[in-house]
């Protein structure tokens, strides 16, 4: 859930951990209505709308009923960022540097990273930040849920150290690279909207 304040002066960001058990409400897809489940992981609500309707919109959609009914929030714009889009934004900002607190190893995805500073493509960035198993991992979801919020924090800090929320042909050209790496709501799905949104991020301090 992502809260971009009205005066762009912070940006407040909570994940709900895929393997929460929680109610799903129903939701209707492309193809017909899925019923309330109860007690069921998180992550299969986005799985069974999939499933169900078969296509992202009602995979997404589903997933948006869900976390309006266990908030009480009403969002209702998502963009859903598969691990290859994410790997294409990290790619289209020239990648990102990312500071690694312990020697990380991991046999699945032949990652291997010496502590310290380092500037990470793509592909390393979310092996990184999506890696369960290997060394300093536990195997739960709060561990890769506290590297994705931390890559998605240096990625912003990156755009804003190259300067590319004011620079308006590179703006203009990684607002193209979102819309074609990620699927995006039809409320947020627009060069120009997009642009602008960033734009007005231009001044934020990172650590906000």
């Amino acid at each position: 859930i992502v809260q971009i304040s009205a005066d762009r002066s912070y940006i407040n960001l909570v994940s709900i951990p895929r393997d929460s058990l929680v109610d799903a409400p129903s939701c209707q897809t492309t193809k017909g209505k899925v019923a309330a489940r109860y007690n069921v992981m998180f992550n299969s609500i986005f799985a069974t709308g999939w499933q169900v309707g078969g296509d992202l919109s009602s995979a997404a959609s589903c997933t948006l009923t869900a976390v309006n009914a266990l908030t009480g929030l009403d969002l209702q714009n998502f963009i859903v960022a598969d691990f290859e889009g994410l790997k294409s934004m990290i790619d289209a900002v020239g990648g990102v540097d990312m500071c690694i607190p312990t020697y990380t190893k991991d046999s699945t995805t032949g990652l291997d990273l010496d502590k310290g500073l380092h500037h990470l493509d793509g592909t390393q960035a979310t092996q990184y930040a999506r890696m369960r198993h290997g060394t300093g991992t536990d195997g739960s979801d709060i561990m890769p849920t506290t590297r994705q919020q931390y890559l998605v924090k240096e990625l912003l800090s990156e755009a804003l150290q190259k300067n590319l929320f004011t620079q308006t042909n590179q703006l203009y050209q990684l607002a193209k690279a979102t819309l074609h790496s990620l699927s995006i709501s039809p409320g947020l799905a627009d060069v120009g909207g997009l642009a602008g949104l960033a734009m007005g991020l231009k001044s934020m301090d990172s650590s906000h």
